[in-house]
Formats: C-alpha cells, sequence, structure tokens
C-alpha cells in the first residue's frame, strides 16, 4: 500500500516465510485519514510540525452539590445528567470507526491495463471488509503490571492531587535511529520519567500457528492468478530471492508489505527500543491491542480486492524504495501533515484499486483509533502516560490528537 510504507511491526515475532527476508505484518500504521479544511481545534493546529506530544487532561467537573436552588425544589441535577451525557468520552466516540461511511464513497471509473494483458479484470471498486473473528480479537486493552506492584486505581484522595502530563509520541518503525534524528539517551529519558508506557501491541507476543490464516492464501488460491502472470513475474524480480511457493502462497497484503519494508532496515525498530526500556524500569506496559486485533485490520480487505493494488503497484514503475526515501524524510522534517498529503494522493493507483486501498486505510487506521481512543483518554486522565504509536495514527483532522483535543485535552508540541 503506497499509504503504508512504514509498518508498525516486523513479523513480530519472528515468524518467517521460507525463503524471504523478515516478512513484515506491517499494520501499516502510517496510512491515511482524509485532509479536511479544519485543522485547528482552541489553540491546537494539527498541522503543526512536531513528534513529540505534551497532553494534559481536563480539569475535572467538581460534583454537584445541593444549593439553594435544589432547597426551593429546582430540577437541576436532571440538565447536568444530560450535558454529562453528551461529553461523555466513552459514550459516543468507541465505536464510531467501526461503522462504514453511510454515505458510500463515489463510484470509480474501471480499470483499464494494456500492459496486463494476462491479469484478470479488476473487481467491481465497490469494496466493504468484513474483519475476521477468529482467533477472536480482544474485547479491551493489555495491561501488564510490573512486578510488586498493585493494580489497583489510585484513591480518590490522591484523584485531587495535581496530574503530571502524559506525552504522547509518534512512531516510525524502521529507520537509521540518526537519520530520523531520534536522540534515544533522551527519548528513554522522558520514558522513564512517565508512570506506564501505552503502545500498540505486545512485540514480545508469540507468533501462533493459527495466525498463518491472515497471510496465506485459502488452499487452492494463488497470487499468481490473482494479480496476473505479468505482475507475479515483476514481483519474482523484485524479490529474487523468495521461494516461488511462498510467493504464490501469500496474500497480497503480505507480498506488499515484503516489497515495501526497505531492505537492509531490519534493526530494532523505536517500538521495540520503548518496551524494552519500560520494561527494565519496572513500568506498567498497557498494549492497545493484540495480534489478532492487528492482523485483522491488515487482511480486512479480501484478497481479491485488493490485488488489483499490488497488481497497478508492481507494473506502474512504483518505486518502493524511493517512497520509503520520502516517508523518512517527513519524519526528519517532523511533518507529518506533509506526510499525510503525500499518502492521501495515492499517486498511481486508479479504479478499483482506490477503492479497495481507501477501505484498507479505514479498518488500519479509523476503526483503530476509534478502538484504542477511550483507553486513551482512561490513561491520559490519569497523568504520567507516554504513548508511543504510528505517526499517521496521530495526525489529520481525525487523528488521535485532534480528537484528544476536541475532548478537552490540551495538546502541544514537544522541541525533539
Amino acid at each position: 500500500m503506497q499509504a503504508c510504507t512504514t509498518s508498525t511491526m516486523e513479523n513480530a515475532i519472528g515468524a518467517r516465510m521460507p525463503g524471504l527476508p523478515r516478512v513484515v505484518l506491517a499494520a501499516f500504521l502510517l496510512c491515511a485519514l482524509p485532509l479536511v479544511d479544519n485543522a485547528t481545534a482552541g489553540d491546537f493546529d494539527w498541522r503543526m510540525r512536531g513528534v513529540l506530544f505534551r497532553v494534559t487532561a481536563p480539569e475535572p467537573t467538581p460534583p454537584a452539590t445541593a444549593g439553594p436552588a435544589a432547597a426551593e425544589g429546582v430540577e437541576a441535577s436532571a440538565g447536568d445528567g444530560h450535558a454529562a451525557a453528551a461529553t461523555s468520552p466513552h459514550a459516543d466516540n468507541a465505536g464510531q470507526g467501526d461503522e462504514p461511511d453511510k454515505a458510500g464513497k463515489p463510484g470509480v471509473p474501471a480499470l483499464s491495463e494494456p500492459a496486463a494483458a494476462q491479469a484478470p479484470a479488476d473487481p467491481a471498486p465497490a469494496v466493504q471488509a468484513t474483519l475476521p473473528s477468529d482467533p477472536t480479537p480482544m474485547a479491551a486493552a493489555v495491561v501488564i503490571h510490573p512486578p510488586g506492584t498493585s493494580a489497583a486505581k489510585p484513591e480518590l484522595a490522591q484523584a485531587a492531587e495535581e496530574l503530571a502530563p502524559s506525552f504522547v509520541f509518534a512512531t516510525i518503525h524502521y529507520g537509521d535511529m540518526d537519520a530520523l534524528l531520534l536522540h534515544l539517551p533522551r527519548l528513554r529519558q522522558q520514558l522513564e520519567d512517565s508512570k506506564v508506557l501505552v503502545n500498540e501491541v505486545d512485540l514480545s507476543a508469540a507468533w501462533q500457528p493459527e495466525y498463518e490464516s491472515y497471510r496465506q492464501l485459502p488452499q487452492g488460491q494463488s497470487l499468481r492468478r490473482l494479480i496476473g502472470e505479468d505482475a507475479f513475474k515483476e514481483l519474482q524480480a523484485q524479490l529474487p530471492d523468495a521461494d516461488l511457493a511462498a510467493l504464490d502462497s501469500m496474500k497480497p497484503w503480505v507480498a506488499m508489505s515484503v516489497l515495501e519494508f526497505p531492505p537492509g532496515h531490519e534493526d530494532k525498530s523505536i517500538d521495540a527500543h520503548l518496551q524494552e526500556w519500560a520494561q527494565a524500569a519496572g513500568l506498567e506496559r498497557v498494549h492497545l491491542e493484540n495480534l489478532p486485533d492487528q492482523l485483522a485490520a491488515l487482511d480486512c480487505v479480501q484478497p481479491g480486492d485488493y490485488a488489483p493494488v499490488l497488481r497497478q503497484r508492481l507494473l506502474g514503475g512504483w518505486s518502493f524504495d524511493l517512497d520509503a526515501e520520502r516517508t523518512v524524510g517527513y519524519y526528519r522534517q517532523r511533518d507529518l501533515a506533509a506526510w499525510l498529503a503525500d499518502i492521501e494522493a495515492m499517486r498511481g493507483l486508479t479504479g478499483a484499486a482506490v477503492a479497495a486501498e481507501e477501505e484498507a486505510r479505514r479498518c488500519l487506521i479509523s476503526v483503530r483509533n476509534a478502538r484504542w481512543l477511550p483507553v486513551l483518554r482512561e490513561r491520559l486522565e490519569q497523568g504520567g502516560a507516554f504513548v508511543a504509536v504510528g505517526a499517521i495514527h496521530l495526525t489529520g483532522a481525525e487523528g488521535l490528537l485532534m480528537q484528544l483535543r476536541e475532548q478537552g485535552f490540551q495538546v502541544s508540541v514537544e522541541p525533539w
């Protein structure tokens, strides 16, 4: 996917496909949300450059007390109840991303590809994903408490104390740390000054054999037949060391992730560094999802629907290496807004591929953001959290930072 040139994690967990370099499960975290004109909320503008953001919880609303109006029989509490319901961060926002856009997407013209005469015709552009449910995705965040600590919430008396600010860090899942201008000792100190690390998934979780169904085509299906002979030959040319049978059994999103993960960038990611540092420091760790959650999001578009994206990338002269270089450049410049605009351009994709890519991004970004937001709000309200998620989850009018600001949190860019 053009939008997903950075992967959320390497095949995490160490699982490999025969004859291939490490297969990146690429949660394509860095996929995009639509650009809109509304870029500000209060004093926060999501177009500001930065990768580290200070987030302060809104002032708690004091409990209602009986006053003169109540003594005179005025039903003040009813109005308070309606206001509380209208502003609840949990009730109205928890599942918005799970529903498809009711308005639908405008039709896209049929794709014409003379160069791919042997390829099957692209499917109709109306793509609607169904997230797999086996293995069953988790229903809530995974919370890991350090040895010797209690899982109990702070006493109410502590709630009145001034909360420490929290920090939200935009991660990128590959790239040399020096080239990305990430000073690791400083980043580690920022994390260790916090109380809890909140990240996407447990990077140390073991790969399970049943997860193969997310990345391998069902028996009897063939990637060669899905994308056509010409595109498959180009895939072989770009991955000359790959085992032919392994390539032919891949789902299109997996082949795309292998192409998009830059060769020579298999060093430890910043996400892995952060999780190791948190564990070494004895910090509580909260994972926003588990591997089945993440894999279901990656695999949300049917292989036949996503095949046009891979086909057009392979036959259209798309350079995965140059795309990766641009991504690193945006991050180095701390310009997440420009990165988002580049992603949204979807250069080189037409017809059914555009619809498939849009649906994949909805699953990977909008749905997951909506699922994460209640957990993030709860942790940020407690103060002292260090949140590390993929950069493009944060930026944009529908990004996590903008949604937090609209819910009353103070958000500002920290120098980095």
